[in-house]
């Protein structure tokens, strides 16, 4: 670790994984997949009882179109469980300490919500020019009109965060940690955005004329996307300012998750600007970098908040030199070892063996058979070109006549051996199912709320 610059050993020391793990696997399945709040309470009996101590989740926020593109703030009233069993409505906060504590974006959040109740419609851009500027007189007179609106929004979010708060509790005494996951950036329909408009690329009245996503290229390993959400105004704003909607938001995930994963890291060094209208437009442009970053780490060093960089791309230099300067934790995927949705397909005899060593994954990592953003592992075996199957059981030490479920299986157990700071293994993955999370780019196709019967699974053990 380097010890020279902005008292980097003190910022990043313990900030790298979080060391409540003993064992440090953890399963990804996203909260919404879960009935209830019981069976998530199930879950946590299953994370123990398969000897796990990790729960990594996709982001809890209102979802607008998925859970990368949320508020940012706020838990999503689909988690709202007025079944929740009596021992778990044991109260952290009062009513009065919540609203306190939580004032840097429940008032706005509250007050927005009740306005896209009133108007039908969260597109904010579309009200009344003295709402959609926020004019503080107008704010004022719909603060008193809404008022009944507006607490019963904060009403909700103080019974869903009490949830939560009770959740991680009862993991925490399951030694179990709570993973959390911050999205690079909001949703255009965000309370925040709504909030801090200058911050971002946004028309007088609120257009987007450009958009966050992927321009295409030959070496991403997707194709061209368009992911809906503002770009920051990096170039006329002090990077603290605009840094203060990341930090607002990991103020809101600690209060019921332990580490974050922070998800397109690059963003920081380089980010896409997608224009739906002038193709020609679609670009890489050069994010805010270092300081930025340190802004981050600052933040969490302060929230003692555990981190690590989802920080798959292609064209990351900048961000490798920082996390390796830093010592930052990364995370590294198996299924993308060999692209089978790559736009452009590398050759099988040109991918190198060290792409396909297990232990290559390992180090200052947390490893992955698969995420959501890719076919989970047994499908993406099944595609495999079977010169990379034959490879991949040689360069593992793999016996040659395995089939590809046996494959699958043996390509998970082997990747929980290794020495990485933590294996995270999807749902999916650990019972060798073929449904997925989401196809980038194809919002028709995702399934982030596939349905788990918990307690079916509980009984196999």
């Amino acid at each position: 670790m380097a010890g020279n610059n902005e008292n980097c050993t003190s910022i990043c020391g313990n900030l790298v994984y979080n060391t409540l793990m003993s064992t440090p696997v953890a399963t990804l399945l996203p909260l919404v997949c879960l009935q209830n709040f019981a069976a998530a309470l199930d879950f946590i009996q299953w994370l123990k009882k398969t000897n796990q101590s990790g729960w990594q989740l996709l982001p809890l926020s209102h979802p607008i179109a998925t859970p990368y593109r949320n508020q940012g703030v706020g838990l999503s009233p689909y988690f709202f469980d007025p079944q929740v069993p009596s021992q778990w409505r044991r109260w952290t906060l009062t009513r009065e300490e919540f609203v306190f504590q939580n004032r840097f974006w429940l008032t706005d959040y509250a007050h927005f919500q009740a306005i896209v109740q009133q108007l039908g419609t969260d597109e904010w851009w579309t009200w009344p020019p003295e709402l959609r500027d926020r004019q503080q007189a107008a704010l004022a007179t719909s603060r008193l009109r809404l008022e009944a609106a507006i607490n019963g929004f904060i009403d909700q979010q103080y019974f869903l965060y009490n949830q939560l708060t009770n959740l991680r509790r009862n993991a925490l005494e399951n030694e179990i940690t709570l993973i959390g996951d911050l999205p690079f950036y909001l949703a255009r329909e965000s309370s925040l955005v709504w909030a801090h408009q200058p911050l971002f690329l946004l028309g007088e009245a609120g257009q987007m004329r450009l958009e966050s996503g992927v321009p295409a290229a030959l070496d991403e390993p997707f194709a061209e996307q368009y992911w809906g959400h503002p770009l920051y105004d990096w170039e006329n704003n002090e990077i603290a300012d605009v840094m203060q909607l990341f930090n607002q938001r990991l103020q809101f995930m600690r209060g019921f998750t332990d580490l974050v994963r922070i998800d397109h890291a690059n963003g920081f060094f380089k980010y896409g600007a997608m224009s739906r209208q002038h193709h020609a437009w679609n670009r890489k442009l050069q994010g805010p970098g270092k300081p930025a970053v340190m802004e981050l780490l600052r933040d969490l060093q302060n929230l003692r908040f555990g981190v690590y960089f989802e920080d798959i791309a292609s064209d990351k230099m900048r961000l490798e030199q920082f996390m390796k300067e830093y010592d930052v934790v990364g995370s590294s995927v198996l299924t993308l070892a060999y692209n089978i949705e790559a736009q452009n397909p590398i050759a099988p005899e040109k991918v190198k063996d060290q792409e396909l060593e297990i232990a290559s994954l390992a180090g200052n990592k947390i490893i992955f058979t698969s995420t959501h953003d890719t076919p989970p592992l047994l499908p993406w075996v099944q595609k495999l070109p079977s010169a990379i199957k034959a490879r991949l059981k040689k360069l593992n030490n793999l016996r040659d006549n395995l089939d590809d479920r046996a494959l699958a299986g043996a390509l998970r157990d082997l990747l929980i051996t290794q020495e990485a700071r933590m294996t995270v293994i999807p749902w999916q993955d650990w019972w060798l199912e073929s449904w997925r999370f989401n196809v980038p780019g194809h919002e028709e196709l995702t399934r982030w709320d596939y349905q788990i019967d918990v307690k079916k699974y509980l009984a196999k053990i």
